[in-house]
């Protein structure tokens, strides 16, 4: 069972509960699949469903048209900020390693779990959503 939290707009929150994985989930938001339910379903529904962004936080899914960048910052580790930024710089596994003194399979780690949290596929996805949402400049 997966938490979702619902912010259609700044003044409303709903809290509902989905039989659908949160992985799954955020993935059907991020590529426009997913129905708001009522009363934001309607005609106007479509055009909302296209701006939202959802992110994951262990079996909690937020879904709004905005996310506030400190929020954002604030459901990503201190380590997986420097990895996307890192990522975005075109730096590979092993570079990233040594720069960061970690491990490569460490790194993957923080890759895998930024494309969980971004509901993406690959580094590259990862760091053109966080360019889309303001995360990292060009």
């Amino acid at each position: 069972m997966t938490r979702l939290l619902f912010l259609p707009d700044e003044q409303t929150l709903m809290v509902l509960d989905s039989p659908q994985p949160a992985a799954e989930l955020v993935e059907c938001v991020n590529q426009g699949r997913w129905v708001p339910p009522p009363p934001f379903d309607g005609v106007n529904g479509a055009s909302l469903a296209a701006t939202l962004h959802a992110t994951r936080q262990g079996r909690t899914v937020i879904i709004s048209p905005f996310l506030p960048l400190a929020e954002i910052h604030r459901l990503l580790k201190p380590r997986q900020r420097q990895i996307l930024l890192l990522l975005a710089h075109g730096l590979s596994n092993k570079e990233i390693a040594v720069k960061l003194k970690l491990h490569p399979r460490t790194v993957a780690l923080h890759i895998a779990a930024l494309n969980e949290f971004f509901g993406t596929r690959s580094r590259a996805q990862a760091v053109s959503k966080a360019l889309e949402m303001g995360l990292i400049e060009e």
